[in-house]
């Protein structure tokens, strides 16, 4: 009894879950910049609603934009997850394009009180990637 408290006293109160869009991998935009789309699942492990900060880093001049929440813009997001449940959320990060056909990125999440924070590293596809 005394492991399984101190097993459920360690495990992780929010969690990041990230799938790559398969098909297409990329869209050019008229403009000439590169589109990838990913499934965000926000794992809040807490029996109470809380506002998490979605961030991506790593990428330079990369943008990202959540449908659900807004149509502009922006390298950061704040987000209401409700308690006890899984926040699942389309992210389209646009990129003007450069030279690197492969580039990797961090999303990262992390609460208002920065108790908990979760980070995934991305990949972001573009033409001429060797596969």
């Amino acid at each position: 009894g005394l492991a399984m408290l101190i097993h459920l006293s360690m495990r992780e109160r929010l969690e990041l879950n990230v799938v790559h869009d398969r098909n297409p991998q990329y869209v050019l935009e008229s403009d000439g910049s590169i589109r990838n789309g990913y499934t965000l699942r926000i794992l809040n492990m807490v029996p109470a609603p809380r506002k998490i900060d979605l961030s991506i880093s790593g990428l330079e001049g990369a943008t990202m934009r959540i449908p659900e929440l807004s149509k502009t813009e922006a390298r950061n997001f704040t987000i209401a997850a409700a308690p006890d449940a899984v926040t699942a959320l389309k992210v389209f990060v646009t990129r003007k394009q450069t030279g690197a056909a492969l580039n990797e990125f961090l999303f990262s999440i992390e609460d208002e009180g920065h108790s908990d924070r979760a980070t995934y590293r991305a990949a972001f596809n573009a033409p001429g990637e060797n596969r």
